[in-house]
């Protein structure tokens, strides 16, 4: 790569400039070669910024590093602020463990809020004046385009006392710390006789409301025409009966009559006297009217029957007959009410009353809760030989590769042949870069990459070494853990082995390890052989322990070699075994987010027959996916099943080597969008190297 492509560079805090290109920078900060906190420039910029506040390189960072993006100055490249380093140090250990929110600091802009200077007018309260709305009045923005608050204590407390004496708003425009006076009040142009202001009577609004007017008395009648007093019933006189009502079956009561055609019209109603007294009307003395009679005598001949002769138009009136007045009216009425009782007492008696409804309970069915999203896999590319054959004592260790889509295989090929290949995700496409002979026994081969994740290398561990057991950890300076002496010990670089832990055993298998942050490393081991216990620990970059090995899964017995890998900012850690006095075998699963390690793994899936080879990625969404070998020799078959949340199964296992075929010792390795699955298949009496590759995607 040319040097004129190198537009970055980052320097170290020993003040050396690195210039590189965009994807050697990124694949550092991916690959935690290079801290977040790295300070970083490109060419045109006037700033160094580190790499945590470059929106250019925020997707390269691991989950949890990133902070809120900077705009970098334009201009010329300046010398490194090396002295930035330590607060820079601070920020990102304090964002890596929780203690800053870069999201919650960004939402944090609350809108400025300053009090609108406004006139005061010196001689009374304009109730007319226009108060603006809170936002134009209390919103403001500083130079910086950021929110400020902008709020005058002094002059809120002196709109107070101005309310509470009368005063009216006056909001004086000076600062807390401004001492001159004040400055003199703008008068108020006068308004138009259209908006001519009305004064409030402020007593009228502070007094106690007014009683209530007195009633008008009743008015008096006209002097001369007495007031007729209330009829009521004389002392000792029988209270009034209800009126009968009609027994069922009786014949109905007979209408009053009407007056005939051609008989003498009522008399109209009296009118007062001039003088003002009341001038009754005479009537005429009417005969008594027979019970046998069915009309009146003013209406017929005196005899009960219709007469034709009419009364005489104008004839005088008695003087000595006093006129009785017509009481017709209220005996209809009560007629009326009396029938129409009768009636509704009849109806209600003779009903039969409707039965009450009887409440029914519809049955209820719940409605059903949405499932959750499921995470489905399949072959991405069909099962390939990626190698002529592997030597099936040397277990494979994957990790990812320079490039895109790349992963590195480190595997035995014999006893003592060491090879390293680099393979596609998407076409199995395979490299063979380094391949590496001995007369000492392999133990294993690890890919390490360096010089910012550009150079890809392969370290072996071999018998012939005082550590046994051993394997490389890829720290930036790779150092080796195994067994020494009866303990787990470390070797770095020219240096003597060093003791780190002592567990109850004396053997130990060849470790699992995985980089949990920027400076720690998770060593998984079995120890003590089958009948013994799956350990776990924490070493740092130097090859320091971080507290005691502890057990992940007491109580187990037949315990296979583990696995340990890290993918969805996770860790998992997963081998086979059985529980002590039980024939059944199941895959062990333990899951915690990254720097932590699982407290303990638990059983995920549960076979009758035996099962080897357990491995296991995290997937998005708190699926994962676990692979293993399964059936007796020589009809061995390579599986992979998906889990849900609760780690349940989703859908039927996959298929992952050709089916048919003698299949065993899968590793496993995921870049984030790939499952990488390596194994081997019988060839007689060789054992060939495939892979299968797997997409993982979810499904509505």
């Amino acid at each position: 790569m040319g040097q004129d492509n190198r537009e970055w560079s980052w320097v170290g805090e020993d003040g050396t400039e690195h210039p590189v290109d965009e994807d050697e920078l990124s694949f550092a900060l991916s690959s935690e070669e290079l801290p977040a906190y790295t300070l970083v420039c490109k060419k045109g910029w006037g700033e160094w910024l580190p790499a945590m506040q470059v929106a250019e390189l925020l997707w390269a960072l691991p989950a949890g590093r990133s902070d809120n993006p900077r705009k970098p100055a334009i201009g010329r490249k300046p010398a490194p602020p090396l002295e930035r380093y330590p607060k820079l140090k601070q920020r990102a250990a304090d964002i890596a463990s929780g203690a800053i929110d870069p999201a919650a600091e960004s939402s944090l802009g609350l809108p400025a809020i300053m009090v609108k200077p406004r006139s005061t007018v010196a001689s009374k309260p304009d109730i007319h004046a226009e108060v603006p709305r809170a936002r134009n009045r209390m919103m403001s923005l500083s130079d910086g385009d950021e929110p400020t608050l902008q709020l005058d204590v002094e002059a809120l407390d002196q709109a107070f006392e101005n309310l509470q004496a009368g005063v009216g708003l006056g909001v004086s425009s000076r600062s807390p710390t401004d001492n001159s006076s004040p400055p003199p009040a703008v008068p108020r142009p006068k308004p138009s006789a259209a908006e001519e202001p009305v004064e409030l009577d402020t007593s009228v609004l502070r007094s106690a409301p007014p009683a209530p007017a007195a009633k008008p008395p009743l008015p008096t009648p006209p002097p001369g025409i007495p007031r007729r007093p209330l009829r009521t019933p004389p002392p000792g006189s029988a209270a009034r009966q209800p009126i009968p009502t009609p027994p069922p079956g009786s014949a109905p009561r007979q209408p009053f009559p009407t007056p005939p055609p051609g008989s003498v019209p009522r008399s109209p109603l009296p009118t007062p006297a001039p003088d003002g007294r009341a001038a009754p009307p005479r009537m005429p003395s009417a005969p008594s009217w027979p019970s046998q009679s069915p009309l009146p005598p003013a209406f017929g001949n005196g005899a009960g029957t219709p007469s034709a002769t009419p009364w005489p138009r104008g004839a005088p009136l008695e003087p000595d007959a006093p006129r009785a007045p017509p009481r017709r009216w209220p005996w209809l009425m009560v007629a009326a009410i009396a029938t129409g009782s009768a009636g509704a007492w009849w109806i209600n008696t003779t009903q039969e009353p409707e039965p009450e409804p009887i409440p029914v309970a519809l049955p209820t069915t719940p409605e059903p809760k949405p499932e959750p999203p499921k995470m489905a896999c399949s072959v991405k590319a069909t099962p390939t030989a990626v190698a002529g054959w592997a030597h099936v004592n040397v277990r494979p260790v994957l990790t990812r590769a320079p490039g895109l889509n790349k992963i590195a295989v480190g595997y035995a090929q014999t006893s003592k042949l060491a090879v390293g290949l680099v393979l596609d995700t998407l076409t199995l496409a395979a490299e063979k870069p380094y391949s590496y002979s001995q007369n000492s026994p392999l133990l294993s081969v690890v890919p390490v990459t360096t010089a910012m994740g550009q150079r890809l290398e392969f370290l072996e561990s071999r018998a012939a070494s005082t550590l046994q057991s051993a394997i490389f950890v890829p720290a930036r300076s790779p150092f080796a853990v195994g067994l020494s002496s009866g303990a787990v010990a470390v070797r770095l670089e020219g240096e003597a082995d060093r003791v780190v832990w002592r567990p109850p055993w004396e053997t130990i298998s060849v470790p699992a390890t995985a980089r949990l942050d920027a400076n720690t490393h998770a060593v998984v081991l079995r120890a003590g052989g089958e009948r013994g216990s799956m350990l776990l620990g924490k070493l740092t970059e130097q090859g320091k322990p971080i507290g005691e090995l502890r057990e992940i899964a007491p109580g187990t017995d037949r315990l296979g070699q583990p696995t340990v890998t890290t993918s969805e900012n996770k860790i998992a850690i997963s081998f086979d075994a059985g529980l002590r006095g039980e024939p059944n075998r199941s895959a062990y699963l333990g899951i915690s987010e990254l720097p932590e390690l699982p407290a303990r793994a638990q059983p995920v899936l549960t076979f009758d027959d035996e099962i080897s080879a357990v491995g296991a990625v995290a997937l998005p969404n708190k699926h994962s996916f676990v692979q293993y070998t399964r059936g007796e020799l020589t009809k061995q078959r390579v599986l992979g099943q998906v889990l849900d949340q609760d780690n349940q199964p989703v859908g039927d296992p996959i298929e992952i080597a050709p089916k048919g075929e003698d299949s065993y010792n899968g590793e496993l390795y995921s870049d984030g969008s790939h499952i990488l699955v390596t194994y081997l298949v019988r060839d007689g009496n060789n054992h060939e190297f495939w892979a299968t590759s797997l997409k993982c995607a979810m499904t509505p």
